[in-house]
C-alpha cells in the first residue's frame, strides 16, 4: 500500500511539473479577449480584400462549449467561433462546412515547427502545419515580433493558405491561393 501511494504521489508530482511547463505567453498569438479587432488582408489572385475581425461576445455553441464570436464586419456569414484549452489548443467551431457541428484544432500554439494535424474532416481533408517560429519586422506595427508562420492546405486538392501569428498582435496576414498543377 505505501508503494502504490508513493507511486500515485509521484504521478501527481510528474503531472504538476508538465503541466507547468506550458509557456503561457504563448496565448498572445492569440489574444482572445471581447472588443480585440485583428485587421487582414486577404490576396485572392487577382482580388485582394482588406477587412476587420472583431470579437464581439462569447456563446455557448451546441456541443456546450464556450466559444468566442469572431465577427467579420464585411460578411457576417464568414462569422467563426474560436475557444482555446489549457493545453493552448485554438479550436474553431465549423457550422456549415467540415463535418457540420464540429470542432476542429485550428492553431497548435505549442506545436514545434514542422508538425502538422488534421484541421478540418470533409470531403477534401483540411491539414494545418507550423512551418516555422521567427521574428519578423512588420513595418505598419512599428516593431519586431516574434511570429508563427502557419500554412493550412488541402490534402486532394490544390487550395494553401498561409497565416502569420505574431505574438501580442494575433493575425497579422493570410493569404489564400489556388496551386497550379505543373
Amino acid at each position: 500500500m505505501k508503494n502504490f501511494l508513493k507511486n500515485i504521489g509521484l504521478l501527481l508530482t510528474f503531472y504538476s511539473i508538465s503541466l507547468a511547463q506550458i509557456d503561457t505567453t504563448l496565448k498572445e498569438y492569440f489574444p482572445m479577449e471581447i472588443g480585440n479587432v485583428w485587421e487582414y488582408e486577404e490576396d485572392m489572385f487577382p482580388d485582394y480584400w482588406h477587412y476587420q475581425i472583431k470579437i464581439t461576445r462569447d456563446t455557448i455553441m451546441p456541443n456546450g462549449k464556450k466559444y468566442l464570436e469572431y465577427f467579420n464586419n464585411g460578411d457576417p456569414f464568414y462569422t467563426k467561433y474560436y475557444r482555446m484549452d489549457d493545453s493552448l489548443n485554438v479550436y474553431q467551431y465549423k457550422k456549415f462546412v467540415c463535418l457540420e457541428d464540429s470542432e476542429y484544432i485550428r492553431f497548435k500554439l505549442t506545436a514545434k515547427d514542422s508538425m502538422s494535424w488534421l484541421y478540418c474532416i470533409s470531403t477534401d481533408t483540411h491539414y494545418v502545419t507550423l512551418i516555422t517560429t521567427k521574428v519578423v519586422y512588420y513595418f505598419n506595427f512599428g516593431g519586431s515580433y516574434k511570429t508563427k508562420f502557419y500554412n493550412e492546405g488541402t490534402i486532394r486538392g490544390w487550395d494553401n493558405m498561409a497565416i502569420r501569428l505574431a505574438k501580442g498582435l494575433g493575425d497579422v496576414f493570410s493569404i489564400f491561393k489556388v496551386l497550379h498543377k505543373s
